[in-house]
């Protein structure tokens, strides 16, 4: 990856004035799309090599769902088909280059420790502000691998929650300012007083994926190779299948608890998400991806279409949490203090080399 300051900066795409495209996206105002194009961020010159059909057989947690659930798909139970209850054949065929990518990193022992602070509950307790909150959970993980054990009882976790059906995947309209958005569901989760979950996708990623909307006709992107962005589109979908799955979390591990107080307002089964190890923030999709990636990964503009590439933000940088009218708490996170109480003046944004998004297609 690199950085907007190791790239020379050149001027502004010439196909149209940044006002033309989101003048708030720093990458494209001060570097321009024609740099990041002649780059290497936005085009690949060459797909030989790319198989969207990838099978991993040799992951370590494929192998345990061998042995354990007489399973060999490639496909995580958690993903599999009987967790999507309205999708078709056809579509959900489509988004398996995005499954099997979101089982292989699932499977991989280098991110079992971020689960096992979840499931086996390492955690402590810290002061947040504002009020009414006064103590707030906070998980950690040491940076050595899990044990055997331990990797078991992760793969084993998200295995029962695939199995029973706790968790649920529906490509929906959301919010345009959203990628998906995860809550609860009236079922029942995998441990007492936990709940089943369910995930509303953006249905932009499944047109994309059909080729019904092409990168190509969105302003300012009409230069740019259609079948580049779609394989970006295919990436996203998997990270934030991952992302949501960490959302997910928060009902099947914490039992409901007493969170939202106010005059207006309680709510008694919806626990609140833990803060990951130091950070300010209380996200642990992003948590995940900072854990991945080193930072929030997202596609410039923010469309999943991503007809200008990607970039990963510091996480959580200067981000604040946005106040939802009527709650009593901050949509979606809470926070230890802002960006100013941690002296967090400003974010480095890092583009992401299209070599980096291919090799996740390549044997």
């Amino acid at each position: 990856m690199a950085s907007a300051s190791n790239v020379d900066a050149g001027k502004p795409n010439s196909s149209g004035s940044v006002e033309e495209w989101h003048q708030d996206e720093a990458v494209l105002v001060t570097i321009g799309l024609d740099v990041l194009t002649n780059g290497g961020f936005v085009n690949l010159d060459d797909f030989d090599g790319i198989e969207l059909d990838l099978d991993f057989q040799s992951s370590a947690g494929r192998t345990f769902l061998k042995n354990h659930y007489n399973s060999n798909d490639p496909i995580h139970p958690i993903f599999r088909k009987f967790n999507w209850p309205d999708i078709s054949d056809a579509d959900y065929q489509l988004i398996g280059p995005s499954l099997r990518l979101a089982s292989r990193i699932l499977d991989q022992p280098c991110i079992t420790p971020f689960f096992k602070g979840l499931i086996l509950k390492q955690k402590r307790w810290v002061k947040i502000t504002p009020k009414p909150y006064h103590k707030q959970e906070m998980f950690y993980f040491t940076q050595s691998p899990c044990n055997e054990m331990d990797m078991l009882e992760v793969w084993n976790w998200f295995a029962e929650i695939g199995v029973a059906q706790c968790q649920e995947w529906r490509f929906r309209d959301v919010d345009p300012d959203t990628f998906a958005c995860t809550g609860k569901t009236g079922g029942a989760g995998p441990r007492p007083r936990t709940k089943g979950s369910f995930t509303d996708i953006s249905s932009r990623y499944l047109q994309v994926l059909r080729r019904d909307i092409l990168a190509s006709s969105l302003p300012g992107a009409e230069h740019n190779d259609d079948e580049s962005a779609r394989l970006r589109t295919y990436f996203h979908l998997a990270v934030t299948l991952l992302h949501e799955l960490c959302h997910a979390m928060r009902f099947s591990c914490f039992p409901s608890v007493k969170t939202y107080r106010s005059k207006t307002q309680m709510s008694n089964d919806i626990p609140e998400e833990p803060f990951y190890r130091d950070q300010r923030l209380a996200e642990l999709g992003f948590a995940f991806e900072s854990v991945l990636f080193g930072g929030d990964i997202r596609p410039l503009t923010c469309d999943v279409a991503a007809p200008f590439g990607f970039v990963v933000d510091d996480w959580p940088g200067v981000a604040e949490p946005q106040r939802q009218p009527g709650r009593a708490t901050e949509l979606g996170y809470t926070q230890r203090g802002g960006p100013t109480k941690w002296k967090v003046r400003w974010n480095t944004e890092y583009m992401v080399p299209m070599d980096f998004i291919k090799q996740f297609f390549t044997r």
